[in-house]
């Protein structure tokens, strides 16, 4: 726990009882219905088509232009059974809007398979996860890695091109036996940049799972294992990202077969809220 405590300022807090949450959500959407003016209208900004430009989407981001980031679990240009996953940008075009595909994933080191959208960083980069790839001794859904914590960068020089693929670096690759493994989570950002997350699976338990930090040193990254959930009675299996609170206290969304749980990680020098 001394690590978290070394981020005092930091706090995190995850939602709790997923199916409650989605009725809560229906039952405010009812509520909210007679307040909406008669102006909203549905539209679909994009069409996947399951080729090149992916398929799959996960949630997306927003940026301060407006435009829109997130990742799709398939196709892109993989070496393992045609599943690797990708990264794509879909920004306003005139009326319109049109997709950029800036990373697909090969599966190996580099990772397969996101599950998770991506985060945001201050200078406009990404930061995500991806469930399998990156090595390691897991294989999770016929895919082999234990999953990775990734940084998508946009190139160096100036492209001319319509679409120009990023550059991704693998931050973290997890190992599962002494680490945690393949993450379905998005990561969060401290105002320093750094990096934490939750991880479903792995650590003390094979559905256990756990909560890490990505601290920058000495212009790399130091990882550390902050708390490993021990599975049931007492949760495991987290699927919700970590959001950032004014305190230090952090919380994750732990989850077992016989119920959900909130999980409440106090660093030593944190006062309760």
């Amino acid at each position: 726990m001394t690590n978290l405590a070394d981020n005092s300022s930091v706090a995190f807090v995850s939602t709790i009882r997923p199916v409650a949450f989605v009725l809560l959500l229906a039952l405010a959407s009812i509520g909210m219905t007679s307040q909406v003016t008669q102006g909203q209208t549905f539209q679909v900004l994009y069409n996947f088509t399951g080729a090149a430009d992916g398929g799959g989407p996960n949630g997306v981001a927003i940026d301060r232009d407006g435009n829109l980031y997130g990742t799709t679990l398939l196709p892109g240009n993989c070496v393992f059974n045609g599943v690797c996953g990708g990264v794509f940008k879909l920004s306003r075009r005139g009326s319109g809007w049109i997709l950029s595909s800036l990373y697909h994933f090969r599966g190996g080191d580099d990772g397969s398979w996101p599950n998770a959208g991506v985060t945001i960083g201050p200078d406009g980069t990404l930061y995500g996860t991806t469930t399998s790839g990156g090595g390691g001794p897991c294989t999770y859904g016929g895919i082999p890695g234990c999953g990775t914590v990734y940084h998508a960068q946009p190139p160096a020089n100036v492209c001319q091109a319509v679409s120009c693929p990023w550059a991704e670096t693998v931050l973290h690759a997890f190992q599962g036996t002494g680490d945690v493994d393949n993450p379905y989570n998005d990561v969060t950002l401290d105002a320093a940049g750094n990096v934490y997350g939750a991880v479903t699976y792995g650590g003390l338990f094979p559905e256990g799972g756990g909560v890490y930090s990505l601290t920058r040193s000495q212009g790399g990254w130091s990882y550390s294992l902050l708390d490993e959930f021990p599975g049931s009675p007492n949760g495991g299996e987290s699927f919700a990202p970590l959001q950032l609170r004014v305190l230090a206290l952090a919380c994750a969304c732990r989850r077992d077969r016989r119920l959900d749980t909130l999980a409440v990680m106090m660093p030593l020098s944190a006062t309760p809220l």
